[in-house]
């Protein structure tokens, strides 16, 4: 399934919702039709989250590129460059597959964490902060594109999907084995262990 929608916890942090919860406490007399009016807004609800988790998509993208060079915000996410790096799973990620990337809701017994909902099993949406971008990862493939004569700053993800360079890996060279080739997507899989 690929719809994009926010975890239960989240929906009830939206203040429409929230309003409607706090008035069915204190009548205290909660029945099934008291949360119809969720479901009748549930997609303006999905929309208005999805444009707030963008917006901290932005921000967190912003960080990966120099304050001089920001491309225009309406485009960050169709550019090459751009993709979020997630510190748990050690994935490189896009938009909008990003925002239902799991790590980002589940719950980690192992980190401490005030915003966990144990019963759930559930945090908000990038809480425990997996989600990034390093200047590193930009630059790399930054350089990249410009192997194959792209501008970094202007060249779309579909521009690159229909050029389709190979790369050819050199530090991993080997004798018997030859070197590893890779498209310019798989190119940010070994990509963690060089830079980081």
């Amino acid at each position: 399934m690929n719809a994009i929608y926010p975890s239960i916890g989240e929906l009830f942090r939206l203040p429409f919702v929230l309003d409607i919860v706090d008035n069915l406490m204190v009548t205290g007399d909660i029945t099934k039709e008291d949360f119809k009016p969720i479901n009748v807004a549930f997609d303006d609800l999905t929309r208005q989250w999805k444009i707030d988790k963008e917006f901290q998509l932005l921000d967190l993208v912003a960080q990966g590129y120099d304050s001089k060079e920001l491309p225009p915000l309406k485009t960050m996410f169709n550019l090459a460059t751009t993709f979020l790096y997630c510190s748990l799973c050690s994935r490189f990620l896009r938009h909008p597959q990003v925002l239902m990337h799991s790590c980002t809701r589940t719950f980690n017994y192992f980190e401490a964490d005030l915003l966990k909902d144990p019963r759930s099993n559930e945090v908000l949406w990038n809480s425990d902060k997996r989600l990034g971008v390093e200047k590193a990862h930009v630059e790399f493939i930054g350089g990249l594109l410009r192997m194959v004569g792209s501008d970094p700053k202007t060249t779309k993800v579909q521009e690159m999907d229909v050029l389709d360079p190979i790369f050819e890996c050199v530090p991993c060279n080997d004798i018997r084995e030859g070197r590893a080739t890779m498209n310019w997507k798989t190119t940010v899989i070994p990509l963690f262990f060089l830079l980081c």
